[in-house]
């Protein structure tokens, strides 16, 4: 029930503005470019 909840809430984000979308993508992005540098090291 939760997770159709975000859905839900994702769909009107998205009717809104695509930013959204675009800020998550970025945020995911920036958060496996960190990982990768972080096992890159070991």
């Amino acid at each position: 029930m939760k997770f159709v909840g975000k859905i839900l809430m994702l769909d009107r984000c998205l009717d809104m503005n695509w930013i959204c979308i675009w800020y998550v993508y970025v945020n995911m992005n920036m958060y496996y470019d960190q990982l990768t540098s972080i096992y890159a090291k070991h």
